[in-house]
């Protein structure tokens, strides 16, 4: 799926409007329960994570990003040579839930990240923080599905294989996830 068109479903969900006031969802996590949660971020990976229900409207969570892909370079130019490159980083994030009463709870995700990625002689350690909007759906209560996307601010410092390092400041305007959250 498309990074717009999955933009467009969870600005969708959070636009919803919200049931009755009185109305209360029993599969929703209890205030200070803990999670575990299994994430695809975008730009490819996993991710594996804790969260706490702080309060009724904040999720606060820790997730562990890695990844491993190959990469085709030609050292010399007649010779095909294979390398991979891979990347860990820490990603804290906080969702401000909206107080309803519907397994869909839209939330504001403000998240930050700080990563580092070796490729064949090249480094780049990257740090950044975002917000964006998402959705959390709760089937039962100790499970849920939960997308985001927003925009992302991100500083890289690069060392190239010639010595050189590059320092480049970014505003990325759809970065997205897709997360399994476990509540116990």
């Amino acid at each position: 799926m498309s990074v717009l068109v999955r933009s467009l479903v969870i600005a969708f969900v959070v636009a919803l409007p919200v049931e009755a006031a009185g109305q209360t969802n029993d599969r929703l996590p209890l205030k200070g329960q803990y999670g575990i949660s299994f994430a695809f971020p975008d730009g490819g990976g996993a991710g594996l994570g804790v969260r706490k229900l702080l309060s009724s409207t904040t999720n606060a969570g820790l997730e562990l990003q890695f990844s491993v892909s190959p990469r085709n370079t030609e050292h010399p130019p007649a010779a095909d040579v294979s390398a991979s490159v891979w990347s860990f980083g820490l990603a804290p994030d906080v969702r401000l839930y909206r107080k309803i009463g519907v397994p869909v709870v839209p939330f504001l995700a403000l998240d930050g990240i700080v990563r580092f990625q070796h490729a064949e002689n090249s480094n780049v350690f990257s740090t950044g923080a975002g917000i964006g909007i998402g959705a959390e759906w709760f089937p039962i209560r100790s499970m849920s599905l939960s997308g985001s996307t927003g925009a992302v601010a991100r500083y890289d410092h690069q060392e190239q294989p010639d010595g050189r390092i590059d320092n480049i400041v970014s505003l990325g305007l759809f970065h997205s996830e897709l997360t399994l959250n476990l509540y116990f």
